[in-house]
Formats: structure tokens, sequence, C-alpha cells
């Protein structure tokens, strides 16, 4: 990989040896620390159109609209766009938003990312390109469905209520 281009260490907000990483809850998800990926790859042979970026965009999502605003923004940035925080908001065409993010990444996903799509962004001499990556544990759920005869449930509900009765008159 070639060395970042302006030559700054680590500032991403990960935890030091012998530190514990922050951990903050969004809405029942578990984000870790910005890191900063020290290194990318030199800029690869194929385009952003190529089919072993097609591949990895599938993998990411199945939301043309979504893929498309992607290439959309790489291809700005390749083009020569300069870059403008208002972008968006004022439509100006020959400028883009400086910065992208992309959440909930399977680490196959994001390596992909990481080796195939942002390493094109090198090819421009005139930007400094910098990756942070985070770690996000999500809380899914389990679910059991248990079925019975009414007789059976009323019963158990009847012996439930009585066990409930017995240690409130115990205390």
């Amino acid at each position: 990989g070639l060395p970042r281009a302006d030559g700054r260490g680590g500032q991403g907000g990960g935890a030091g040896p012998g530190m514990k990483a922050q951990w903050v809850n969004d809405n029942g998800d578990l984000l870790g620390p910005w890191d900063e990926l020290q290194e990318l790859e030199p800029p690869p042979s194929h385009s952003l159109f190529s089919p072993l970026v097609n591949e990895l965009l599938c993998q990411w999502s199945g939301d043309a609209v979504k893929k498309k605003a992607l290439t959309d923004w790489m291809t700005k940035v390749l083009a020569g766009a300069s870059l403008d925080s208002k972008a968006g908001k004022t439509g100006a065409k020959d400028s883009v938003v400086p910065g992208l993010q992309l959440v909930k990444l399977p680490k196959e996903t994001l390596d992909g990312f990481i080796t195939l799509v942002f390493p094109l962004l090198l090819r421009r001499r005139d930007i400094g390109v910098f990756i942070f990556t985070r770690e996000r544990k999500t809380t899914i759920y389990d679910v059991r469905v248990q079925i019975q005869s009414a007789a059976q449930a009323q019963q158990a509900q009847a012996q439930a209520q009585a066990q409930a009765q017995a240690q409130a008159q115990a205390h």
C-alpha cells in the first residue's frame, strides 16, 4: 500500500494499547471509535465501471438509486470536481460534497471498498484521501413461538396465578 498523502499519523480516535475503546449506544447498536486507515492500495488498473466493482456494488446493495449515487459521487471526484460542502444544496454541477459515509457494511464488503473502489480516488493528485472505519455491533433478536391447546393454556395460566397468589401471601 501507499503511505498517506500527507504523512500524518492516525488521528481517528481509536484506542491505543492498554486503553479501552469508547463504545457509544446508537438506537441499540454499539458504535466503536473511528480509526483512520493508514495506507491505501495504489490506484488499481480497473475502472469504476469494471465487472469487479459492479459485483461489489451488487453485494453492497440491491438499491439501484443508492449504487448510482455512489458511482455519480466517485465519477465527479475522479473528473476533477471542486470540493464544496454545500454542493448538494446549491446544485453546482462542477462541485462535489467532500465526504461519503457508508453504514452497516459486512467486513467483506468493507474490505472490497477499501481495496477495489476507494484507491481509485488516489488517481486524483490534487486531493488527500482519508479513510476512517469503525466497528458496529448490532443488536438483533430471536423469537420463539409455542402453541398448545386452549385447555392446556387455561390450566397453565390458572397454575401461574395460584403460584403468584401463594408468593404474595408468603411475603
